[in-house]
């Protein structure tokens, strides 16, 4: 015994971990990060598509809205003037932007322009533009004033007013592997959602191929 009358014990020995029981711990815990990640993964991108899907419903409300005290929709980006658009109504990425930036001042129908955030790996022509939003085209732009065919014909044909697309989980655009805009049309009278090749549908798993789009007919994707 010690002078404060306290014994000291030897360490038994072999009472540490063995290398194989580390190897073994560390096997486990790398097979619950295999389990876990993917689900983790799933959830976080179904809490995308639903951030989404509320700004697509949001954006839908603010674009009637605008319709019903303008008698007109937002213009799009073929027709968005200078100086508002630096490159005078071409088609860029990033262009859009300026588009909805009308449905947030200097009336409120949106407290920002929506972003659509499945395209964080592609960046916008204009460097002015904060983030890319949803691409969006509006009937009366794009009618041919010459009156040969055009996409503005086909949707004032199926009475579409405008329509929004989002490039979909997948991060690729569907849309342009599509052959036509008519084909683009009939899509968008077949199927609401899901209703054609190049459109989202989450019902093979939330990252689906197809591009997310929008319509004054067409509901929101499911």
């Amino acid at each position: 015994m010690t002078k404060q009358g306290r014994v000291h014990r030897k360490p038994k020995e072999g009472s540490g971990f063995t290398l194989i029981e580390l190897l073994i711990v560390i096997a486990i815990i790398l097979i619950l990060i295999a389990i876990a990640l993917p689900n983790f993964t799933e959830a976080q991108l179904r809490a995308q598509l639903t951030r989404v899907k509320a700004e697509l419903r949001s954006l839908t409300i603010a674009l009637e809205s605008y319709n019903i005290d303008f008698k007109r929709y937002p213009l799009d980006d073929s027709e968005v003037p200078s100086p508002l658009h630096p490159f005078g109504g071409e088609d860029v990425s990033g262009a859009d932007w300026y588009s909805f930036l009308v449905l947030t001042t200097p009336h409120k129908y949106m407290e920002a322009v929506p972003q659509d955030y499945f395209q964080d790996r592609n960046a916008s022509a204009l460097a002015e533009v904060p983030y890319l939003t949803y691409n969006y085209h509006e009937q009366k732009s794009l009618l041919d004033p010459r009156g040969t065919p055009s996409a503005g014909r086909i949707l004032k044909r199926y009475n579409v007013d405008w329509v929004v697309f989002g490039i979909g989980p997948d991060r690729k655009w569907q849309i342009e592997t599509v052959a036509s805009d008519f084909q683009i049309i009939q899509a968008l009278e077949q199927g609401k959602s899901g209703g054609s090749f190049f459109s989202y549908n989450p019902t093979n798993g939330s990252k689906s191929l197809g591009d997310i789009f929008l319509t004054n007919r067409n509901p929101v994707f499911r």
